[in-house]
């Protein structure tokens, strides 16, 4: 999984064991709903900003997902980059 892939919000519950005072906190299962990818939520975010801004917001919003799509990929590729040094 890359790291835009991930969970934006990431998840987890906890489990009590009957009969003892025992919790465990442990990750989601695989095929629970897991919302927002990391990727996803820097796209939207960069489209809010596109749209915020007067001049930008002329631009047919096929045009701003596409540049929004590319900020969210720009920014996971510099945080990639960042992770390895």
């Amino acid at each position: 999984m890359s790291k835009g892939d991930e969970p934006a919000y990431p998840a987890s519950f906890t489990a009590v064991a009957a009969g003892n005072n025992c919790e465990l906190n442990v990750p989601m299962p695989d095929d629970w709903p897991r919302g927002l990818t990391k990727r996803e939520l820097f796209a939207a975010m960069a489209m809010q900003g596109y749209n915020a801004n007067a001049s930008e917001s002329q631009m047919p919003s096929s045009r701003t997902a596409e540049l929004s799509i590319q900020d969210a990929d720009a920014l996971l590729d510099e945080l990639a980059k960042e992770a390895v040094q």
